[in-house]
């Protein structure tokens, strides 16, 4: 199958674990504990970009200074946060012995650190001075506080360190000096005990490679995420998934004879690399059926690759790649890979979007994709003009071989054979309006695949349009709906056959197509037999599609979001960024190893038990195991773990595959793929799992805890949403 439209031819670590239940909230900062260290990081760069420049502003070298100790202070902040942790069972009893501790070991860092170890009340200027410059002396001149000057207030009782008497003076290009005096405090956050379970919690289902539903009404309430693999229903499986947000790195795929329906409720999140029907049936009934109800943020392409498969959508689509990173524009939507669209390749498949509220598509369709199959002749990806489109489109862009010159260098029409194309595909446009659309040196570009007959190699050929980039683009989008106009009948009519009555159902009203043209039915008019083609003609600068431009920020935060998901489970992740917006490669940095400390679980499952599965906790309510923990060692075996039906609740964790036989209330944690028996149910139970947790935490002889990572408690939904200036703030501020 190809990648676009197919060719149309032939240990002891539990105490820390207290964050999970405690996630011990600091009531002003705790966002700063580590991705505050990132966003500190941003405003340094900021900063540092005007180091370029001839001169300083009085005011961005003291930006610089705190910045820097924003970013030191931040560190302190993390580090004791872990070690306070470890320590937990000490200062529980009160809140306000754990918070006063905290803030007198701060400070006490902070002392520690800013000290001038020869002159005793001081802080180290040159320490500060480090900030401005690490090696340009000149730069660190602008801090001209003198030492015995720099005195330091430590305040235990309102929790505050203060830097007193900051002076800064700089001269400007015009030679005119600025001066700033100020002082720096340092507020020291409060630790409280309020509950805020880690992201993990809220899930049903975490299975680092596939969630795969092979059996009759099988149901899933609650989030799931699902690695490479992706979300999958074969051999007759029915799945559901009632969940808020679904999360895989691979795809939602649903084959022939099988069904999956997705999301909760119109704000559900559904985020997957693409979505696909696959294999063929004789009858609708038998087709492969995907419903999903929700944001779906899909990241390549929506395909229909089965016959007579359905797909529907309701709530929000967004397609939204058209390049392969961010960080700057780059000529990149040409790689079919990098560019989100939707096809139907299956006959007699339906596209029902009328319940969408929004549609945006980003990218364009692509015939074929390259392949390393010949050593002198590269495929390349060959742009159409359509975002949403039926596989029978290409024809628009085939050019018959008996059109060229094939004695010539470069692959062009002769003058016949131009003029007969245009009479062929009934086109009003004239010749030199066509050739003002083509590439002038390569009218047309080579497909070359090997006929199952002859195994020889051959060539189909289609338009190569002019220009490069967004300039290409527009050319294919504007082809397609010139030669739609001449022949929409013929396309109506070759798309019947890929594309049921009621195919392609869009409200017109909803569309936002960023890419090109799309061939549609309007959901007013289902019982009508023809098939619209709507180009998209949004009124956009060049400035839009490059880095900063509006759609170009959506795109990119999109992209950069789903990477964070899909190595934390949370829109932040220092690993994100616009400059590396993928994953290339989705087996590596595992969400198994992010949450689970593998060679902890392995140690505790072998030195209590021989048969690879450990129950470290077992509880029975009305008569049933309600609140267990199960513990499996078994990513070697071929066989998965088989969680029986007598098992209701609690957490389960095993490094390899898991099946579940019958009703389970909690989470699973699969270092494999986790599949059902028919009718299981699992239902996401956060109350149950953060109690069974606290529960262990709170035992002498811990029995599972500490095979949690700690990491895990610090990057929530939560950290960086608050700024630096809730916690460093100037005062007796004075400039003249």
């Amino acid at each position: 199958m190809m990648k676009k439209i197919r060719l149309f031819s032939k240990q002891d670590k539990g105490s820390v674990l207290i964050a999970v239940l405690i996630i011990l909230t600091f009531a002003s900062v705790i966002a700063l504990i580590v991705t505050k260290i990132t966003i500190t990081n941003i405003e340094m760069k900021e900063v540092e970009s005007s180091s370029k420049r001839n001169f300083y502003g009085t005011e961005d070298v003291l930006n610089k200074i705190k910045a820097g100790i924003s970013s030191d202070s931040a560190e302190h902040i993390k580090k004791l946060y872990s070690d306070m942790l470890g320590n937990y069972e000490k200062y529980k009893s009160s809140e306000e012995s754990l918070s006063k501790c905290f803030q007198s070991k701060y400070l006490d860092e902070l002392e520690a650190d800013y000290k001038n170890i020869d002159i005793a009340g001081k802080y180290d200027v040159d320490k500060l001075k480090k900030y401005i410059s690490e090696s340009d002396t000149a730069e660190q001149d602008y801090l001209i506080t003198d030492e015995n000057a720099a005195d330091y207030i430590v305040d235990k009782n309102e929790g505050t360190f203060t830097f007193k008497n900051i002076s800064i003076k700089c001269k400007d290009a015009a030679g005119y000096e600025t001066a700033i005096r100020t002082d720096i405090t340092i507020e020291a956050p409060q630790m409280k005990n309020s509950f805020a379970p880690a992201e993990f919690m809220k899930y049903a289902l975490i299975a680092d490679n596939a969630v795969t539903f092979n059996a009759s009404g099988e149901k899933i309430n609650g989030n799931v995420y699902a690695g490479a693999g992706g979300i999958l229903s074969e051999l007759g499986g029915s799945g559901t998934v009632s969940a808020d947000t679904v999360i895989t790195r691979g795809d939602i795929v649903a084959n022939a004879g099988t069904s999956l329906t997705i999301g909760a409720s119109a704000s559900s999140s559904i985020w997957a690399e693409n979505i696909k029907t696959t294999g063929d049936s004789e009858s609708k009934e038998n087709g492969a059926k995907v419903n999903i109800t929700g944001n779906s943020y899909v990241s390549d392409d929506l395909s229909l690759n089965g016959k007579n498969s359905t797909v529907t959508l309701s709530g929000r689509y967004y397609g939204y790649n058209f390049q392969k990173n961010y960080d700057a524009a780059k000529p990149e939507t040409f790689d079919a890979k990098y560019s989100s669209a939707v096809m139907i390749n299956g006959q007699k498949s339906r596209l029902d979007m009328k319940g969408l509220t929004d549609l945006m598509i980003s990218g364009r369709t692509f015939i074929s994709r390259g392949t390393d199959l010949f050593a002198d002749k590269q495929n390349e990806d060959i742009l159409m003009g359509d975002s949403l489109s039926v596989r029978t489109n290409q024809l628009a862009y085939y050019v018959s071989k008996n059109y060229l010159d094939a004695s010539a260098e470069y692959l062009k029409f002769t003058d016949k054979g131009l003029k007969s194309y245009i009479k062929e595909n009934n086109l009003s446009v004239s010749e030199e309006k066509l050739k003002s659309l083509l590439d002038s040196t390569n009218q047309v570009t080579p497909y070359y695949y090997i006929d199952d007959i002859s195994s020889e190699t051959m060539a189909n050929y289609y338009l190569n349009f002019d220009g490069t980039d967004a300039a290409k683009a527009d050319k294919a989008k504007e082809f397609f709906k010139l030669y739609y106009k001449d022949n929409k009948s013929n396309v109506n009519k070759k798309a019947e056959s890929y594309a049921d009555n009621n195919a392609i159902i869009v409200d017109e009203d909803c569309i936002l197509s960023l890419g090109g043209n799309i061939l549609y039915k309007d959901a007013e008019n289902i019982d009508g037999n023809e098939l619209k083609q709507k180009n998209i003609n949004i009124d956009l600068s060049e400035s839009e599609w490059k880095n900063n431009g509006t759609f170009f920020n959506i795109s990119s935060k999109l992209a950069v979001r789903y990477k964070a998901l899909q190595l934390g489970l949370t829109t932040a992740h220092d690993s994100a960024k616009a400059a590396g917006a993928r994953l290339d490669d989705k087996t590596k940095n595992p969400m198994f190893d992010y949450l689970i400390n593998r060679a902890a679980l392995k140690k505790l499952v072998n030195e209590n038990t021989a048969s690879g599965s450990y129950i470290a906790n077992e509880q029975y309510m009305n008569g049933t195991k309600d609140n267990v923990v199960i513990l499996v060692d078994n990513e070697n075996s071929n066989t998965p773990y088989e969680l029986k039906n007598e098992y209701r609740g609690g957490i389960v964790i095993a490094t390899g595959d898991v099946r579940v036989d019958g009703g389970f209330d909690g989470i699973i944690i699969s270092g494999g793929t986790i599949s059902f028996a028919g009718g299981a149910v699992v239902n996401a139970d956060e109350s149950k799992v953060v109690d069974l947790i606290k529960e262990d935490l709170s035992r002498t002889d811990k029995k599972f805890s500490g095979i949690i990572n700690d990491s895990v408690y610090m990057n929530s939904n939560e950290i960086g949403a608050i700024e630096n200036k809730d916690y460093i703030y100037y005062d007796n501020w004075t400039k003249n």
